[in-house]
């Protein structure tokens, strides 16, 4: 009987992975003082508000102020348009090329705290076979009033989880407790799945993959002189065993980075040709 080439998950978390923070972007294209905006979604948390609520609470009163440029239309249109980091609209064909040469197939995820209609906006949104994202309930008009799905950092294990018994976002909404049935078989399991995260919002998914025997990769923006040095921190805490640079292109260190997990990966079900996770080191 013919093997089966195994299913490699790739899930990567969106704004500081593949993109400059989204929400922000929008504001700047729509004429909103982020910085101002920022300050008062950290002024609603010191009051007690969820950090994703918190912002999507602000974003509903912006729409109040000036309603439209921040229409569900208006979003995905400038989403189109949006800055994304070198390499990442090369990089999904690449590694589907890689994971055919090693005898796998691959597949990709997007979990993000961000905006649905920013994230389905984007060139890349096609590229993933399920997106998991924060939402609003919207009138008649295409404007938002109300948040209808929050994801919050803490959030992030439970799509993950979900995705790996090959659950969508659409049926965990419509029956929360899907992801804690017992499954005999999981689609997509934690030793071939990879997440690719940036900041401190992805550390509970970092934790739970070094747990499961996955592959966590965490990346930092090349243009914030700060990123690196909380990059670094993963490594010393030991919830990563690589960080790099979000440069997906062909000499890139983030694509680097993800080739060799994606071999991590395809080894997992064979000890014989298994890499060693030693051989991944940080960045220099």
């Amino acid at each position: 009987m013919r093997a089966t080439k195994p299913l490699i998950g790739v899930v990567f978390d969106l704004d500081g992975t593949l993109a400059p923070d989204t929400t922000t972007q929008f504001l700047r294209s729509a004429r909103v003082d982020d910085v101002a905006f920022w300050g008062r979604v950290a002024e609603r948390m010191l009051s007690g508000w969820d950090q994703t609520l918190a912002y999507m609470g602000e974003w509903i009163a912006e729409v109040q102020k000036s309603p439209e440029p921040f229409s569900r239309h208006k979003m995905a249109e400038v989403s189109a348009r949006m800055t994304l980091y070198p390499g990442v609209l090369q990089l999904f064909d690449t590694l589907r090329v890689d994971a055919r040469q090693i005898g796998a197939l691959v597949e990709f995820h997007l979990i993000s705290s961000g905006l649905r209609p920013i994230v389905e906006g984007l060139p890349i949104a096609a590229d993933f076979a399920s997106i998991w994202a924060s939402d609003f309930a919207y009138d008649a008009s295409g404007l938002p009033y109300l948040p209808r799905a929050a994801m919050s950092f803490t959030d992030k294990t439970r799509p993950l989880i979900a995705i790996s018994k090959g659950l969508d976002q659409g049926e965990q909404q419509r029956d929360p407790f899907a992801v804690n049935r017992r499954i005999q078989q999981f689609r997509i399991p934690f030793t071939r799945m990879i997440y690719v995260g940036d900041g401190l919002t992805d550390v509970p998914v970092f934790a739970l993959l070094n747990g499961k025997g996955g592959h966590p990769v965490a990346v930092f923006d090349p243009a914030d002189s700060t990123a690196s040095a909380q990059a670094r921190a993963f490594i010393d805490d030991g919830r990563v065993p690589q960080v790099a640079p979000a440069d997906y292109s062909p000499d890139g260190e983030g694509l680097a980075a993800l080739r060799h997990a994606l071999r991590l990966a395809a080894e997992s079900d064979n000890p014989a040709k298994r890499t060693q996770r030693d051989d991944l080191a940080p960045i220099p």
